[in-house]
C-alpha cells in the first residue's frame, strides 16, 4: 500500500508516518508499506522476497533516495524515533 498522506489513526502505518515525520521535522512524500512474504523489487531494482514487512518512506526533501526499513511497525518507529543514523536494508 502506497500512501501519499497520513493513514487513519489507529493503523501501524499511520505510526511509523507519525514517527518520520517527528524524525524529519516533516511529513514524509510517500510512505510504501509491502507485506511480509511478497516478491517486490529493492533499492537496485532486483527482484526481492521479503521475509518481514518492508517500509519505503521518502525523505521530504530527496524522493529519489528513499529509506527502505525491514521489520515490524513497532521496530521502524522505534529505529526511526531513536534519532541515531538509519541503516537501511536492502
Amino acid at each position: 500500500m502506497r500512501y501519499l498522506k497520513k493513514p487513519k489513526s489507529r493503523s501501524m502505518a499511520s505510526k511509523v508516518w507519525v514517527s518520520a515525520y517527528t524524525r524529519f521535522g516533516q511529513p514524509p512524500s510517500f510512505l510504501h508499506v509491502v507485506p511480509a512474504h511478497r516478491w517486490t523489487k529493492d533499492r537496485h531494482g532486483e527482484p526481492y522476497l521479503t521475509k518481514t514487512t518492508m517500509w519505503i518512506i521518502g525523505k521530504p526533501e530527496e524522493e529519489d533516495d528513499p529509506i527502505y526499513l525491514n521489520g515490524s511497525g513497532k521496530e521502524v518507529c522505534r529505529i526511526l524515533e531513536a534519532g541515531g543514523a538509519i541503516e537501511t536494508t536492502s
